[in-house]
């Protein structure tokens, strides 16, 4: 989002409007080292949980077929930009924290960090918005066709490409300010400078802007999940309804009067019929469980964010407040938390990427017991003969044969460890 140059005492890096506008100064109150040793270290935290559970969401489509369908298809491409998001945050840290609002790294970067990072967010935005359409459909027309492959491939094109148009501006706006001189090397800051004959109209078209990516970033997305998910949840509810009346019993059928064979099998039919719908529509409640907690972390982390700065631009009053950069901080903090949190909600909440997960992990310990006991049983073999040790282990005489029942048992464990390990390999992906 974009923010004026007259508040870049705040620490931003964002939007900001012509460099012929003179920068005001604020008595903001400074933050406490220990405050801000704690943000780096949470900002550390965020960025390891996000790299690394969007980058397993992003791997599991292709090592699952049945994880290609077009909602987790959509949940993918949220990953991948999340992951996306996770990647300017280094470049935007050392840019506003460490350097103080200097940039260094060159006009390109300058032009494409920012810019890329709002591109992120938007494509966020449009994929929860794509997969809210989606269940909708899903639910409230069960019989409609499903998405090819062709089509998924082109809605998450279109997340992509409506995300690019509308930050499109943004790249071409982004410059480089000299600032000042130091040590004979000029200084440069980042800026967004808008196209206009005066200053009045530059910033006149940055708030435009600023209002329009609010829009469509957070103001139309929000109110269109929001009305398909009360949709959604209430046809559900209806299906509850009427998938609880269920059959009349067989006892009561019988009881009332002679049953043919035809309606008994109609009824048994029925019965099965009923039952796979009920086990869908508990699927559908649970993923929509799941998707209703990805959308709202999104909001409770993102809305202040994007809600700060029209507040600050239209209510400059809120500058007088002292402990403003410090919110300012703890905010844009806030910002990054859904990108590590999403991974988090499809593990906990959805029973195929539980699944999966839960294999994963059982591949990794299976394959650190094998390299274990491989080592033992190589340790094992390098114990003498003679040793104490070997003759408690072994202390049965070679010559003697086990009875028929422990050949039995042996035998009844191999086979039900050979079951064991087939059952393995099948939930297993390694």
């Amino acid at each position: 989002m974009n923010f004026s140059q007259r508040y870049s005492t705040l620490g931003l890096n964002s939007s900001q409007i012509p460099p012929s506008s003179a920068p005001l100064e604020y008595d903001f109150v400074v933050e406490p080292e220990c405050s801000r040793i704690i943000r780096y270290v949470v900002y550390g935290v965020l960025f390891i949980f996000a790299i690394c559970g969007n980058f397993t969401v992003c791997l599991i489509p292709f090592r699952h077929r049945r994880m290609r369908t077009c909602t987790y298809s959509l949940i993918t491409n949220l990953a991948v930009s999340d992951l996306g998001t996770m990647l300017c945050l280094p470049s935007i840290l050392i840019a506003m924290e460490w350097k103080g609002g200097e940039w260094t790294m060159g006009p390109v970067m300058c032009k494409l960090v920012n810019p890329s990072l709002t591109m992120f967010y938007l494509v966020t935005t449009n994929t929860l918005v794509a997969i809210a359409v989606h269940r909708f459909v899903v639910v409230v027309f069960p019989f409609k066709s499903k998405l090819g492959k062709s089509k998924i491939a082109l809605v998450i094109l279109l997340t992509w490409l409506t995300a690019f148009f509308c930050v499109l501006p943004s790249f071409g706006a982004r410059e480089l300010q000299a600032i000042g001189v130091r040590n004979n090397e000029t200084i440069y800051r980042c800026v967004e400078s808008f196209p206009g004959r005066t200053v009045e109209e530059q910033i006149y078209y940055q708030n435009m802007y600023t209002i329009f990516q609010y829009i469509i970033n957070i103001f139309l997305p929000v109110v269109i999940i929001v009305i398909l998910y009360v949709v959604i949840a209430y046809k559900l509810r209806q299906m509850s309804i009427a998938l609880g009346c269920g059959p009349v019993p067989k006892e009561r059928r019988e009881s009332q009067g002679s049953v043919t064979y035809y309606s008994v099998r109609s009824s048994r039919k029925q019965s099965i019929d009923q039952t796979t719908l009920r086990k869908r529509n508990e699927l559908e409640k649970k993923f929509l469980r799941m998707l209703a907690v990805v959308v709202i972390v999104f909001v409770v982390c993102y809305v202040p964010y994007t809600t700060f700065f029209l507040v600050v631009e239209n209510y400059q009053e809120a500058l007088q407040w002292r402990y403003l950069k410090i919110l300012y901080y703890y905010i844009y903090l806030l910002m990054w938390f859904p990108n590590a949190l999403n991974p988090l909600c499809y593990g906990a909440l959805d029973e195929h990427y539980a699944a999966i997960i839960k294999s994963l992990c059982c591949c990794a310990i299976k394959n650190t017991g094998t390299r274990y006991f491989r080592s033992g049983n190589l340790a094992a073999n390098s114990i003498p003969a003679n040793s104490n040790h070997h003759g408690n282990l072994f202390s049965r005489s070679n010559n003697s044969m086990p009875s028929v029942i422990d050949k039995t048992r042996s035998q009844t464990a191999s086979h039900s460890s050979r079951d064991e390990g087939r059952r393995g390999s099948k939930t297993c992906c390694c």
